[in-house]
């Protein structure tokens, strides 16, 4: 009967041993692959880095124009916009006088 229980206890030895093994080898590949995945990452990340940073700049330089107008007193404000209608309307009557059929034979005239 000692022989039975020696043969069972080798059985059993070698049986966790090959499991322990096989194990020990999935978590090397897995921790393997992580490892290079990090490294991809790692190589991938700088190339798109530049993109990203022209998109955040130009998300906070929206962000201060919404802070401002938000901050900005009403009064200040609607006379800002209306000085900006003004100005430009005034840009649009010097190109319209400078470029109209009547001012061209005005000038050729005078």
């Amino acid at each position: 009967m000692d022989n039975d229980l020696l043969l069972i206890f080798s059985f059993i030895t070698v049986a966790l041993v090959i499991t322990g093994l096989t194990v020990n080898g999935v978590v090397a590949k897995v921790l393997n692959h992580k490892k290079e995945m990090r490294e991809f990452e790692r190589l991938a990340a700088p190339r798109a880095a530049p993109q990203a940073d022209d998109r955040t700049d130009l998300i906070e330089a929206r962000l201060q124009v919404l802070e401002r107008i938000a901050t900005d007193p009403t009064q200040n404000l609607a006379d800002e916009i209306e000085s900006l209608r003004l100005s430009s309307s005034e840009h649009l009557r010097e190109q319209q006088n400078n470029t109209s059929p009547e001012t061209a034979r005005d000038k050729e005239l005078g």
